[in-house]
């Protein structure tokens, strides 16, 4: 038989296992799918310095960037940028003039020494200088070379000359490099356009000058003839009134030839606020212009993609169908690969070159914009970089987020850079307040989810066998509380926090008032309803969130209930209270046996009391028949003593016979409706020949309370001990009143009292004798026999009411009786 069982175990051991790496599995993979690739590790950080920017390039071709930044020197009139080496030493500072344009630094391998020469421009207030260094060995090749002046038609101070479009080509007809360069302009009409340098002379060789400024041009072969045409695109600035020409009103789709001539009629798209961009692409082996056409004003025409040739005639056209608008759009440099992305301000699109859309990721409405790097985090593909002013995504060439970043200050500029010697990418991020360089590299789980899967199963493994023997010791405990749970005399009701019933046993069913019926999920307080002392039992141990108890009484049929009730809270380890146990106790059978007490002592203490005088009688009566055999006129006056003596202990014996008759023959109430008026009136019948001028009796009856439901009775003989009390306080003098009137529940405003308050100005009852008034035989009556305030205090309860009493020294004595009230007519 152990045997069997110990077999059990170790197939239950084997089937924890299992359930261990099952849920390790799917942690992991939960994980990993909902963790991004990469994440970030900060590597050095320090003040953003609003006259420095830093750029990272890869000169020397060796897959590791350079550190390049440029900057105003504080101290004097000049401007610099110092190049570091592959290990971020300062190598070499280069000194300017002039400002820089930071958007229109390049590099270009200018001589075929597998180096690449830094291409840089600078300006003043009226002129745009070229510089080109020679990094390799730490020189000017061309130091501010002025190429193109201020234009007349710039009227300001300041010419708004932010940024320079360049290609540099090698033009062999000429034998040497040339440099085409589109200078962006605001304010001004020209110079916008297109423009040809010799590189090495600066001789400007050629120019195409328009009133909008050019944005984008590339040069390809559109007619097959060997020779490159330039196609280029010019935006819509408004900066002209004059609409003659290629003004800056509209965008325009051109086609030059290399002497910069029209090759066929310009393609004019929008106006102003609209904005076009497009690229090159391959599409069934044959070269093709995709355009993007965005409208800021959202009206028509409608933003749409375009597949053109190079006559502009549309081949392909397709609408974008969303309304937040085109911010951006990316394709990438090889024209081969048949996609692009489009950015709006909620989202990134993939589309083919068919116009079908590929993939979306949502970002959530805002002003993004987006670059495309090759190889920066995986080694087989290239990763698309998007952000605004304070989040930065890199995303897969399929829009899966490798890595996020969000920055608790605007974010100015960034840079991604790739590291070959520790093979993490690096980001810098400028931002208003900060400059911070954070290290990129893979999520620790994705990089050790080995390990990790197999730590996660053996907790997972050790978490479950706790658990097993958790609920196993939770199982022997509640074998042992069922077993005993409905074999107790005990009534038991567990509820949760709220009241809601979990759970009882069948003893509660015997301790409940009659009419009550308890079913589980119930509301303990509508359970309760009506039954003030159980309801206000448990209101306080919810509120108080502290144990409580009360007696409570009921008749459940010709049986009288007596009994306790008890509150208990249970909480949880943090303190807060997730249960409650109520126990009824039945004590109606250790009240009985109690009350049986009572009487053996009751009957004790009268026959003892009865036994004494009848001794004293019957020695007195020897000692008269011995005086009256023996007559003699001395014995005369002993014999009326023995006679006093005898007359004196019959009357002390029928005192306390009827005491204890009257309260043996106490039977259960009778009730019926009596006038209240008249119930007082027969109460104090007996009394009116002690109340004259010097003791005065006065009663106030409330119209509320003009009847009441009672035994007769009991309440006159209650009355009459009260009253009789009263009298012996005041003596001859004094004022005893009788006042009768509604009073509130204790816990329910709907429930009534009918309560009778019997004051008198008497001599009062001393503090430490007020908790023993009720108690059988407790007298300081010098003929008393110590029953009355029982008598009075039994009847009370058998109308299911009250007695108190207050009481202070030489100021008088209050009673007051607390009967319910019912309304007489339910009853009739």
């Amino acid at each position: 038989m152990i045997n069997s069982i110990r077999k059990r175990y170790v197939k239950l051991n084997f089937t924890l296992a299992s359930a261990a790496v099952l849920f390790s599995f799917l942690t992991i993979l939960l994980l990993l799918s909902s963790a991004n690739k990469y994440e970030p590790k900060l590597i050095s950080s320090g003040i953003a310095d609003q006259f420095t920017f830093s750029t990272y390039l890869d000169l020397n071709r060796n897959g590791i960037d350079e550190k390049f930044d440029f900057g105003k020197a504080l101290e004097a009139e000049n401007y610099f940028f110092h190049q570091y080496d592959d290990n971020g030493k300062l190598k070499e500072q280069f000194n300017f003039s002039n400002h820089f344009l930071f958007s229109s630094i390049f590099n270009y391998d200018l001589n075929d020494d597998n180096f690449e020469e830094l291409v840089l421009f600078t300006k003043d207030d009226s002129l745009l200088y070229l510089s080109i260094v020679d990094l390799k060995n730490s020189r000017f090749l061309k130091k501010e070379f002025s190429i193109i002046k201020k234009p007349a038609s710039v009227v300001t101070d300041y010419w708004d000359l932010n940024k320079v479009v360049i290609k540099i080509l090698f033009d062999e007809s000429l034998d040497r490099n040339v440099m085409y360069l589109s200078p962006i302009t605001g304010h001004s009409i020209h110079p916008r356009g297109l423009y040809k340098f010799d590189f090495l002379t600066g001789e400007l060789l050629n120019k195409f000058e328009t009133t909008a400024p050019v944005g984008k041009f590339v040069f390809i072969d559109t007619n097959d003839d060997g020779i490159n045409e330039i196609v280029l695109s010019a935006g819509s600035s408004g900066n002209t009134r004059d609409k003659t020409g290629i003004h800056d009103n509209s965008n325009w789709l051109i086609k030059l030839n290399q002497d910069f001539e029209f090759v066929n009629e310009s393609l004019e798209i929008g106006e102003f606020l609209n904005g076009i961009e497009f690229d090159i692409v391959k599409h069934n082996n044959r070269d093709l212009i995709l355009l993007i056409f965005s409208n800021r004003k959202n009206q028509d025409p409608k933003e749409f993609f375009a597949l053109m040739d190079f006559d502009f005639n549309i081949l392909n056209k397709k609408e974008f169908e969303r309304n937040e608008g085109i911010r951006n759009f990316f394709k990438t440099s090889n024209p081969f690969d048949n996609f692009f992305y489009i950015l709006t301000a909620a989202a990134v699109y993939k589309y083919d070159i068919d116009f079908n859309k590929l993939n979306t990721l949502n970002l959530g409405k805002d002003d993004y914009s987006f670059e495309l790097f090759d190889n920066i985090l995986e080694s087989d593909g290239k990763e698309l970089l998007v952000r605004n002013q304070k989040n930065v995504f890199i995303l897969t060439d399929d829009l899966e987020i490798l890595f996020s970043y969000e920055s608790e200050n605007t974010i100015r500029d960034m840079e991604l850079i790739k590291n070959v010697k520790n093979s993490n990418s690096e980001l810098l991020i400028l931002t208003d307040k900060n400059l911070k360089v954070f290290s990129i590299h893979k999520n620790l789980l994705a990089q050790y989810r080995v390990p990790a899967f197999l730590l996660t199963s053996f907790l997972f493994y050790l978490i479950l066998l706790l658990l097993h023997k958790a609920f196993s010791k939770a199982a022997r405990i509640s074998g042992a509380y069922n077993y005993s749970y409905d074999d107790i005399n005990l009534g038991l009701i567990i509820t949760d926090y709220k009241g809601a019933i979990k759970s009882f046993n069948k003893s509660v069913v015997y301790n409940l008032p009659p009419n009550l019926h308890i079913h589980k999920s119930e509301n303990i307080f509508d359970i309760f309803k009506g039954n003030y002392d159980l309801i206000d039992c448990i209101k306080e141990t919810f509120k108080t969130e502290k144990e409580t108890s009360r007696e409570i009484s009921f008749t459940k049929g010709d049986y009288k209930f007596v009994g306790k009730v008890n509150v208990l809270p249970l909480f949880t380890l943090f303190n807060i209270p997730h249960s409650f146990i109520i126990k009824i106790q039945n004590l109606t059978e250790e009240i009985h046996k109690e009350r049986n007490s009572l009487w053996a002592s009751i009957s004790q203490k009268v026959a003892h009391d009865i036994k004494t005088p009848l001794s004293t009688i019957q020695l007195n009566l020897t000692a008269l028949k011995t005086r009256i055999n023996s007559l003699h006129e001395l014995n005369k006056d002993l014999i009326n003593d023995d006679i006093e003596m005898i007359h004196s202990e019959v009357k002390h014996i029928t005192n306390l016979t009827k005491s204890f008759l009257k309260f043996s023959s106490l039977n259960k109430p009778s009730f019926q409706w009596i006038d209240t008026k008249k119930l007082i009136e027969d109460s104090a019948d007996n009394f009116q020949i002690f109340f004259d001028s010097d003791l005065k009796f006065n009663t106030e009856i409330s119209e509320d309370a003009k009847t009441i439901w009672v035994d007769p009775n009991q309440m006159v003989q209650l009355f009459h001990l009260l009253i009789e009390n009263a009298i012996d306080a005041v003596g001859s003098h004094g004022i005893i009143s009788i006042t009768v009137d509604l009073a509130e529940h204790i816990s329910d405003p709907n429930e009534k009292y009918v309560e009778f308050l019997i004051s008198d100005n008497g001599k009062g009852i001393p503090e430490e004798e007020l908790s023993k008034i009720f108690e059988p035989y407790f007298t300081k009556k010098k003929e008393g026999t110590g029953m009355g305030l029982t008598i009075a205090r039994k009847i009370v309860q058998d109308h299911n009411g009250i007695i108190e009493v207050t009481s202070k020294l030489n100021f008088g004595t209050t009673f007051s009786v607390k009967i319910p009230h019912k309304i007489e007519q339910k009853y009739d």
